[in-house]
């Protein structure tokens, strides 16, 4: 787990309220049953970044107060130890997912308490899908898309309209990428230069 400067830290947190690429969640304790509610609002925050262009974060140790303001509550060392084993975060976090998500494990030590940030990679290829069911009521439902909503107040929800829209761009931008990089695009533009050239001999 790589430990971040208090600097880097607050870049994340000034704005002082949750952005379509920040989401904040309270602490707690990975591999406590009782905090199945909480890390499935989680992983489903993962999965709807992972679909967001750009991905982006989720830091832990932070609950919204009233008018959405920040309270930086931060996390014991119990709690921040839980998440040492990135091989068990990362692979129950996946176990949810259609497609293998990009994860990094960040940690702060930032006004006396300690802070985890979950840094998110968008989607490789193609758009990711919930894989199962959560345990907990309809926060994970299999075969649903989840995407940070495009407006404030921003949130990790079902994929609408606007949103599927979106995702279907990403996926077309990086086929096109990928086609690119395999020569593809330029031997078509080749071809139909020289179509274009024998052409004009016919003028």
């Amino acid at each position: 787990m790589r430990t971040i400067s208090i600097e880097e830290f607050q870049t994340r947190i000034e704005a002082g309220y949750e952005t379509r690429f920040i989401e904040f969640k309270s602490g707690f304790i990975w591999n406590d049953d009782d905090n199945t509610w909480l890390k499935e609002k989680v992983i489903r925050a993962v999965l709807a970044l992972t679909n967001t262009r750009g991905g982006g974060e989720i830091i832990l140790g932070i609950r919204e107060g009233e008018g959405h303001q920040i309270i930086l509550e931060g996390m014991t060392r119990v709690q921040v130890a839980s998440f040492e084993d990135y091989d068990t975060v990362a692979g129950y976090i996946n176990s949810f997912s259609s497609n293998p998500i990009g994860i990094e494990i960040l940690k702060c030590f930032y006004k006396n308490v300690y802070f985890i940030i979950l840094k998110i990679i968008e989607f490789k290829d193609y758009p990711t899908l919930c894989n199962k069911d959560g345990k907990t009521s309809k926060i994970l439902v299999k075969n649903d898309i989840y995407v940070r909503s495009l407006r404030a107040p921003f949130g990790s929800i079902k994929a609408g309209p606007s949103e599927i829209k979106e995702i279907i761009m990403q996926a077309a931008d990086k086929e096109r990428q990928g086609l690119d990089l395999r020569g593809y695009t330029k031997a078509r533009d080749l071809a139909e230069s020289v179509n274009f050239v024998e052409r004009l001999k016919d003028l």
